[in-house]
């Protein structure tokens, strides 16, 4: 049956669910009908708009009840806050310690946690989140800890606690297991979670006893994979300890066989494909493919808990927000630390450069390049090879910080020294990736006449592609990459009129926050939430 001899009501049905870029073929068509459709439908305006934003719509949002047209206007004005730099809310929470107590943070979409040892000459730890709310003050909630516990980890859409623990083995007093378990967040990590079949512990490497510090850890979740990445020293005697390990934490078993790894950082492109850091012998990535992998069983203790099935009614699986970030727009940040570089003759300094890559174009660069024949389930990617195409390289003002948790969709925040003053506090400073906002931004400065656009509360400027990139790989023939980097990807840089007394910076969805009370700052530790969404 033809499309157009449809009825209205099932024409406008039909369209609405096309994906947008087949919307956006019917346009080009020309015919009057199809364009009227989709040009009056609020429905199919609503969704051109959140493909344009890199953001989809949550399913608590869709179902509070507001109308189209509603949603819509939301949207906007979520989008120009961001843009501007101007947070609808802004809150301070102390932390309770000082920074230099808390051993490891994760953030989460709506949560940030921290693991801290409130005496660093006891081993226990407590680890605590802070559940972020639109309304009031958000309050730190304490989770499960024990002696054993050296990280831990939160996955708030599948209610997901994980707590990885360093014990004795009674059996080699010369030896001590790393493990892990998986409880319920709503349960505050005290019940088994219903979807992990077995609810006790699972091993995941053991080590000598005599090491006695804490492993750089970074531990994420997708679906039902989740990675480990440990990295204990880089000294003869631990140096074969430091590997990625990846698992089913629904069943305990191994995804794919232990990999050494050279640094800790890593991330999902998606639930079947990790990106591992590589730095020697040259600067680049390797993608682990886990289509093919077998599973392998691992040793389980049952002994430290009973099955339920049981979900706590405390837990929460919704997504509090109301839009995430979409597949489509998604990025990652990787930073480098080169150790020494020689710079012009006069010596050797210490080097940073910060990676913001395209998953979905690193993905595409994979299977393109991927040997199907090829058993190996690695594949090393050369710098050369993406870093001109789908990444935006930089030269970080902290080459302390992590920046892994400072790039939500398509923006990256950072903290600026805005003036040659050092003493002088940082500006925020968020990089947009996405072409729409580039377009629009361009636009707006070319109306203006001007190079940069004042938004009141922030300035903004489109930062083009290099033109050089055409010319070559020429650039990337040194591994430590001590020339300027040239990329094909334009963004908007925002940077605000305000300065802000942090000392490190991330982001999510709907959030920026700063950490306050450092080492060389004045105050009380905590954190700072800034809000650019009014949550549901």
């Amino acid at each position: 049956m033809p499309l157009l001899t449809l009825p209205p009501e099932l024409l406008h049905e039909s369209i609405s669910s096309l994906p947008i870029d087949d919307i956006a073929r019917l346009l080009k068509v020309g015919n009057r009908a199809l364009t009227r459709i989709i040009s009056t439908s609020p429905m199919i305006q609503y969704r051109i708009a959140q493909d344009a934003a890199g953001v989809v719509e949550t399913t608590t949002f869709a179902r509070a009840g507001t109308c189209m047209v509603e949603r819509h206007r939301t949207l906007k004005e979520r989008e120009e806050r961001w843009l501007a730099l101007n947070p609808v809310n802004r809150v301070s929470v102390a932390l309770g310690c000082d920074w230099e107590q808390v051993n490891g943070r994760i953030v989460m979409e709506h949560d940030f946690g921290v693991l801290r040892r409130l005496n660093p000459t006891n081993p226990a730890s407590t680890c605590t989140i802070l559940p972020f709310s639109s309304v009031g003050v958000p309050t730190w909630r304490q989770l499960h800890s024990d002696p054993t516990q050296i990280f831990f980890h939160v996955c708030a859409e599948l209610d997901l606690f994980i707590s990885l623990a360093c014990v004795a083995i009674p059996a080699q007093p010369n030896r001590k297991r790393l493990q892990f378990s998986c409880r319920t967040l709503g349960s505050g990590g005290t019940l088994p979670h219903p979807q992990c079949l077995y609810p006790g512990t699972i091993g995941i490497i053991a080590i000598p006893a005599t090491y006695d510090g804490f492993p750089l850890t970074v531990i994420d979740v997708a679906d039902a994979t989740i990675v480990f990445s440990l990295m204990f020293s880089n000294s003869r005697e631990y140096k074969d300890y430091n590997k990625l390990h990846i698992f089913d934490w629904t069943t305990g078993n191994r995804r794919a066989p232990p990999r050494p790894i050279s640094n800790a950082a890593f991330t999902f492109l998606d639930p079947d494909h990790i990106v591992v850091v590589v730095i020697a012998p040259r600067l680049g990535l390797a993608v682990v493919s886990l289509r093919a992998a077998e599973p392998k069983k691992v040793h389980r203790d049952a002994s430290s808990a009973s099955r339920t099935n049981e979900v706590h009614e405390g837990s929460d699986r919704r997504h509090r927000g109301q839009f995430l970030a979409s597949g489509a727009a998604s990025m990652f940040a990787v930073k480098y630390d080169i150790a020494s570089v020689l710079r012009n003759g006069d010596g050797q300094v210490a080097s940073t450069v910060v990676f913001v890559i395209q998953r979905a174009g690193l993905r595409q660069l994979f299977e393109q390049r991927r040997n199907r024949n090829s058993r190996s389930r690695v594949r090393a990617v050369r710098l050369s090879d993406w870093a001109p195409y789908i990444s935006r390289a930089f030269t970080p003002w902290d080459a302390f910080q992590d920046y892994a948790e400072s790039i939500c969709g398509h923006r990256f925040v950072t903290l600026e020294q805005a003036s040659a003053d050092a003493s002088d506090l940082p500006v925020l400073r968020v990089r947009d990736f996405n072409p729409s906002t580039v377009r629009a931004i361009r636009r707006r400065i070319q109306d203006t006449g001007g190079e940069e656009l004042d938004l009141g509360t922030a300035i903004a400027r489109v930062v083009e592609a290099d033109a050089a990139y055409a010319r070559g790989l020429e650039q990337f023939q040194s591994p430590l990459v001590t020339q300027r980097v040239v990329s094909a990807l334009p963004f908007v840089e925002i940077t605000s009129k305000e300065r802000f007394d942090y000392s490190a910076v991330y982001i999510t969805n709907d959030h920026i926050i700063g950490e306050k009370g450092g080492e060389e700052q004045d105050g009380e530790a905590g954190l700072e939430i800034l809000y650019f969404s009014t949550g549901v």
